[in-house]
């Protein structure tokens, strides 16, 4: 500490900040203040000299730091002054353009039961179009329950075109319980389509409600289309869904779909997939392998739908030589194959063919697919741990010691790839 003294005396104002938070860490709050006092000339004020200032109360250096245009002490001495009710002091600081001063003056006004005051000094404001001053005026009605004039200024303001006005008047309106003027000021006084659609659809004006959304989905707006694709869900209005989903709208499709998955609608399902629905494909197959369908998987997997194939042959087991033809058929389809591949070379590896499943891993790592490649690292390190001086041996399953069936896994060699890898040769060895 006498270090930092010493470099702070010669003027050195990090040090000097650090010395001071050094003092303050011990309680020796005064010494801090005196420190941060004596930073040479340019360096600005630190926030901990005020925030110092205000613990101890130094009314005067505050204002003294305020009225030389610090707007942080300026703002810390007004919270000071609101916190000890020192009226007029605060409405002297609450000088033009400081609305947040004139808040806080206005809040202590009303503190002390002078509410009309209070309201008086932010309809000023207001006049004065400071910023936030509006919005801060309608909270001070509402916490003083003059709910009355609160609805009064804010319908003064949604007439004359404030949409935020009039959103919030329809907010206000919707909490006191008063519905239908808040569905009147919502089609009048802002734009506020979502809301509006809620409102209508509360009171079971549904028809209303999908053509407020329908208009603002027809005029390109994304969230008005999946909020109607929704309601008409909810409200099983599934016909109007379909129908818009035939007509190639694929937001509707995806909630048609969504909805047919969740209440088992496989055959339309399956239809739409026949019709090339590929939302339906991705959908189908799972729903199918869930249900034990494994004859319409196959029909699919016939059809030409690989995903699908996979998905039967991981439903049924000993299915690995048709699974790995699949996989290394695959081509780029990213989306159906990526994190496949792992678990056959997971059900190859488990049985002991860690040539095949590198194979298999280096098919698809020279499509681009990383996560193989990495396969094939581990796969090849593997290897060399196999001894050479033993018979061959395959690759323990882990599922034989785990619940009938689970899948083989690879975890256990990583962990001994992990054990033993250090003073092991890197050479390869008899293979399995």
């Amino acid at each position: 500490m006498d270090e930092l003294r010493a470099l702070a005396d010669a003027g050195d104002g990090v040090a000097g900040r650090r010395l001071a938070e050094l003092l303050v860490e011990q309680a020796r709050v005064e010494e801090a203040i005196t420190v941060l006092r004596a930073l040479p000339g340019g360096v600005p004020v630190p926030r901990l000299l005020v925030n110092l200032l205000v613990e101890e109360e130094h009314v005067d250096e505050l204002r003294a730091l305020a009225n030389d245009g610090d707007i942080y002490a300026r703002y810390q001495l007004a919270e000071l002054l609101a916190e000890q009710g020192r009226i007029w002091e605060l409405r002297t600081l609450a000088g033009r353009g400081h609305t947040g001063i004139a808040r806080l003056y206005a809040q202590t006004l009303a503190r002390q039961g002078r509410v009309d005051e209070a309201v008086a000094v932010m309809q000023a404001r207001v006049r004065s179009r400071e910023p936030l001053a509006f919005d801060w005026l309608v909270d001070l009605l509402l916490e003083h329950g003059r709910t009355r004039q609160a609805i009064s200024v804010l319908r003064s303001r949604a007439d004359a075109r404030d949409q935020d006005a009039g959103y919030r008047l329809a907010k206000l309106l919707v909490e006191l319980g008063r519905i239908e003027e808040a569905i009147t000021i919502l089609r009048t006084r802002t734009h506020a389509p979502g809301t509006l659609a809620e409102l209508l659809a509360g009171q079971g004006r549904i028809d209303e409600a999908v053509a407020v959304l329908d208009a603002e989905a027809v005029a390109g707006h994304r969230y008005a289309m999946e909020q109607l694709v929704d309601l008409l869900a909810e409200q099983g209005r599934i016909d109007e869904l379909r129908a818009r989903a035939d007509a190639g709208n694929t937001t509707a499709a995806g909630r048609l779909v969504a909805h047919l998955v969740q209440h088992d609608g496989i055959d339309e399902l399956r239809a739409r997939t026949d019709a090339g629905d590929r939302a339906a494909a991705v959908r189908l197959v799972p729903l199918l392998a869930e249900h034990g369908r494994t004859d319409d998987l196959k029909a699919l997997a016939d059809a030409g739908d690989t995903y699908a194939g996979l998905m039967r042959l991981f439903t049924e087991l000993g299915r690995v030589e048709e699974a790995i033809e699949i996989v290394r058929s695959g081509g780029n389809d990213w989306h159906i194959f990526q994190g496949l591949t792992d678990t056959i070379v997971e059900l190859l590896a488990g049985q002991g063919r860690v040539e095949e499943a590198i194979a298999v891993a280096q098919a698809r790592a020279a499509e681009g697919d990383k996560n193989a490649a990495t396969w094939v690292t581990r796969l090849r390190a593997v290897e060399g741990l196999l001894d050479t001086d033993q018979p061959p041996q395959s690759i323990p399953d882990a599922s034989s010691r785990r619940s009938p069936g689970r899948r083989a896994s690879l975890r256990s060699l990583r962990h001994r790839l992990v054990q033993r890898w250090p003073g092991r040769g890197g050479g390869p060895g008899t293979r399995a």
